[in-house]
């Protein structure tokens, strides 16, 4: 039985990876800082990926073989690996987020990235929901794929509309989710905000996530890193068209594109000969009134301005840079995540770029064309496989960012119209609910002083300490930080920062220091007020100091009452309340079916093996789902009385389970016709054959997880009794009810 589950599994995980992975077999993602073009042309014969839309004497991410890494050792080329197998890490991400797929309940949708056919259901439900959104149809993909997407209007005319839209390139994934994000958010918010509902009755506006269908659909099935369209190009066996280098703005201007017909930025035969960037083309002309565009894009954390070709200053400079400015800033300020905003190469962040669509939106429709590259700020945040806890982050930030363009749109002047607020702005139409009270220390929508201070900044529990933060290239920490009890210090730029913080000297503190790439030239020293060094080191490092102990006795059972989270060794002292019954069900390493006769009281799965937890490896019920303790993944949900659970653990545990004590005569078993996972609802054993007899006749077999089996056409019990802690495959001629005689 063990083979056979292992074997399912296998299969269940081999179902379940796209194919995307292939072309990446054998392949790591690498990151040089600098490139000169002899090492750009080695690397081109050695078939390197470069994920960057140019390459040049900047830093790089770059996809290269076993070969190229190997001939990038040898001439001693200094780089950071950020994916060492870069198939292994695609095909993870395949199968977790095929583990939370049907999981689309309100946010839980947005938990992982959705398939082309997943959003357009989505849009259809977002204008079958709302009274004010249309579902569009601009027209089809080279492959005949419809691009949709929602129009939000109230009705009227001669009203400012704006258009976004995300997707252009096949593998920014995260653009797909922000813009349906924010078509599900207008939706809703126009019915429960008063701010959202004036802007929506001034502004129409247009979404539509997905305006590449065919590259996207083939980053899902074929190549996960893809980023143009699929058209097939005459003459030629490369595929796909750069949809943002085939706009009439600048079009084949030299600025980060190619005519290779093979390369990532291939400008195309034509302005618009991208089937798409055609149909894109007619439809914003349709357009009544458009004032403002957004091309959502992955990833570098940027807000881009017109124009993007040169950086020659636009006729309506001040007011692109104000909006950017704005638009900037509500990003920012969502997660405290740091965007940059520019025009043109963007202050050195990006590089120039001939033939965009938000410049083509500007010179020739007269509305403010702008870029949003998404999270993250580099490939060592996940590069354009941002992961999926983040994906909500993302879809905040950009939702408020693209509400400011609604608002300059909308052209009110929002703000706190309450005059008792500390804020209330009276030049102010509109008020935007963000009016706020003074703290204790004076600050306008504050939280009072921060722990351990007061409000002028004096430390009140200790001493203060000086942290020197050093950086050896002088380029900051490059995502790097250390964290010293829950405060986090990184250097943003330079070679060295000084801080300090409030100490308590009868505290253990502890230090870690990790998290970004280049971790080598990090360095960090911390010195106490007498100026004695406490601790010092780099990165990674983990590490403490103050009062520590290597050991702290108490009670780690989390179901005690008495349960200590800082314990490191049980003492045995753990209390449970009278109250609660107790059941102690001893596993062994392996697979194991165990059940409970305890009605749990935390039911949730990762609750319920929250004790045995670092040697779990995998909870499954009878449909499959799963808990997977390394991916902090509950896929089953809470336990259900009366059902068992397989589990696999790599060493014996003893799981202990707190509630109440299930009435085995007083509880319906209801099992379905087929397989079932039955617990075992009695506090002793006894023989299974008396137990089951009333559904004797529905039986056709009863397995153990070592494969003993009750057959009972054969009139043969191999299992014997039946013990409590343990569970049972069971099979069934029909559907079936009934209840363990009493203990």
């Amino acid at each position: 039985m063990k083979n056979l589950i292992s074997f399912s599994l296998l299969l269940f995980v081999f179902q379940i990876s796209a194919q995307n992975s292939a072309p990446y077999t054998n392949t790591s993602l690498v990151h040089l800082k600098s490139i000169s073009p002899a090492l750009e042309a080695s690397l081109h014969n050695l078939d390197a990926t470069f994920l960057s839309c140019r390459e040049h004497q900047s830093s790089s991410d770059i996809i290269v073989s076993a070969t190229a890494l190997n001939w990038l050792n040898t001439n001693n080329v200094v780089f950071e690996t950020i994916v060492t197998d870069l198939k292994q890490k695609i095909d993870h991400d395949n199968a977790a987020m095929e583990l939370l797929r049907s999981e689309k309940d309100g946010e839980e949708w947005y938990n992982i990235y959705r398939t082309y056919s997943e959003v357009q259901d989505k849009l259809v439900e977002i204008a079958n929901s709302s009274s004010i959104a249309t579902l569009i149809d601009l027209g089809d993909s080279y492959e005949n794929r419809a691009i949709k997407g929602l129009k939000f209007s109230t009705g009227g005319s001669n009203k400012p509309a704006v258009f976004f839209n995300g997707c252009q390139h096949a593998r920014e994934w995260v653009t797909v989710m922000a813009t349906t994000y924010f078509a599900d958010q207008l939706a809703q918010e126009y019915t429960s905000d008063n701010f959202t509902a004036t802007l929506l009755d001034l502004v129409d506006v247009y979404i539509v996530p997905i305006v590449n269908p065919d590259g996207y659909v083939y980053t899902h099935t074929t190549d996960r890193y893809w980023r143009k369209n699929r058209q097939v190009n005459a003459n030629s066996s490369c595929v796909g068209t750069d949809l943002n280098r085939n706009w009439d703005a600048d079009w084949n201007g030299g600025e980060s594109t190619s005519t290779s017909e093979c390369s990532d930025v291939y400008v195309g035969t034509s302005p618009f000969s991208a089937t798409e960037a055609n149909v894109l083309k007619n439809y914003m002309e349709s357009v009544p009134n458009l004032v403002g565009h957004l091309d959502i894009h992955s990833y570098s954390a940027l807000v881009l301005g017109p124009w993007g070709y040169t950086n020659t200053e636009s006729p309506d400079h001040d007011e692109i840079v104000s909006l950017g400015n704005a638009m900037n800033d509500a990003i920012t300020n969502t997660n405290n995540y740091p965007f940059i905003f520019g025009v043109g190469d963007a202050n050195g962040a990006l590089y120039l770029a001939s033939g965009t669509m938000p410049d083509w939106s500007y010179d020739e429709l007269g509305a403010l064309g702008y870029t949003f590259e998404l999270r993250p700020n580099s490939s060592s945040g996940g590069g354009f496989e941002l992961p999926e806890s983040q994906i909500l982050d993302a879809c905040a930030e950009n939702y408020n960012g693209a509400m400011e363009m609604i608002i300059w749109a909308a052209d009110v002047q929002s703000g706190c119209m309450d005059a008792t607020a500390c804020n209330y702005d009276a030049n102010a139409t509109v008020d935007d609910g963000t009016c706020a009270e003074l703290d204790e220390c004076g600050d306008c929508g504050g939280n009072g002083p921060n722990p351990g201070y007061d409000c002028d900044g004096n430390c009140v529990t200790g001493e203060m300490l000086t942290i020197q933060l050093e950086d050896s290239y002088g380029d900051g920490w490059n995502g790097n930080t250390l964290n010293i009890n829950g405060s986090s210090l990184t250097i943003a730029s330079g070679s060295s920062s000084t801080e300090v913080l409030c100490y308590d000297s009868n505290l253990c503190v502890s230090v870690v220091c990790d998290g970004g790439t280049w971790p080598e030239e990090v360095s960090w020293t911390i010195i106490n007020s007498d100026g004695v060094e406490l601790l010092s080191g780099g990165a990674p490092f983990s590490g403490e100091f103050g009062n520590c102990s290597s050991e702290i006795l108490g009670c780690t059972d989390p179901l005690a009452i008495n349960y200590n989270e800082l314990a490191t060794t049980d003492d045995g002292s753990c209390e449970y309340s009278s109250a609660l019954d107790v059941q102690i069900i001893n596993l062994p390493i392996g697979w194991y079916i165990f059940s409970t006769f305890i009605s749990p009281q935390f039911p949730a799965i990762d609750d319920l093996v929250s004790s045995i937890n670092s040697a779990t490896i995998i909870v499954k019920d009878a449909e499959g789902l799963a808990y997977l303790p390394d991916w902090d993944f509950n896929g089953i949900g809470d336990a259900i009385d009366g059902e068992a659970y397989l589990i696999k653990l790599s060493e014996n545990q003893n799981l202990s389970t707190s509630g109440t004590k299930i009435i085995p005569e007083d509880f319906v078993i209801n099992l379905n016709e087929g397989w079932s996972l039955l617990a075992y609802l009695r506090d002793s054993p006894a023989n299974l054959v008396n137990m089951l007899a009333t559904i004797n006749q529905q039986i056709v077999i009863v397995k153990t997880f070592d494969g003993t089996a009750y057959l009972p056409d054969w009139d043969y019990n191999g299992i014997g009794d039946m013990t409590p802690g343990q569970g049972y495959q069971i099979k069934l001629n029909s559907n079936v009810s009934f209840s363990y005689p009493q203990n």
